[in-house]
């Protein structure tokens, strides 16, 4: 009786041990719109300038709706390739959400444009966002206008999670 018993018991136990196996935690895989990277976040707009009359510019605002907007960072120039970089010492850059303003600043033709986010410790780690503005916009520079396309950036010490 002692040794059926055994028999059953050790049985039992090795089956349990091979379900159990199988059923192993697998590494969670972050989204693709979801960035960590302790050296911070590089962002980085490309678009076709074709003539100095096209400029496509971005700003990150904390609170942009609000009357305590402020503008974390940004790139204003006047070339095809724009970026800034999101470092984790930045006082102005605490944990919180944020919006990308991308902003058809001048021109009057459709014009497509790229967005990319790319760790800076690990470029590897990236996402990208591709928008288009359409011809003849009316010259309204408002956050809700047609001339502004906000992304949401959600900072939690080194992670950043972007939403269109």
């Amino acid at each position: 009786m002692f040794k059926k018993t055994s028999f059953q018991l050790l049985l039992v136990a090795i089956l349990s041990l091979a379900m159990f196996q199988n059923c192993k935690k697998k590494e969670d895989t972050p989204p693709a719109n979801v960035i960590t990277d302790t050296g911070g976040l590089k962002v980085t707009l490309t678009y076709t300038n074709g003539s100095q009359t096209n400029d496509i510019d971005m700003f990150l605002y904390k609170n942009p709706y609000s009357s305590t907007s402020v503008s974390v960072a940004g790139s204003n120039g006047f070339t095809s390739t724009e970026s800034f970089q999101l470092l984790p010492n930045n006082p102005a850059l605490s944990n919180g959400d944020y919006t990308l303003s991308t902003k058809y600043y001048e021109g009057a033709i459709a014009n497509n444009y790229t967005i990319t986010f790319t760790g800076i410790a690990v470029p590897s780690n990236s996402y990208i966002i591709n928008g288009t503005f359409a011809a003849g916009l009316p010259a309204d520079n408002s956050y809700g206008s047609l001339r502004r396309n906000n992304i949401k950036l959600t900072k939690v010490t080194d992670t950043y999670t972007i939403t269109q």
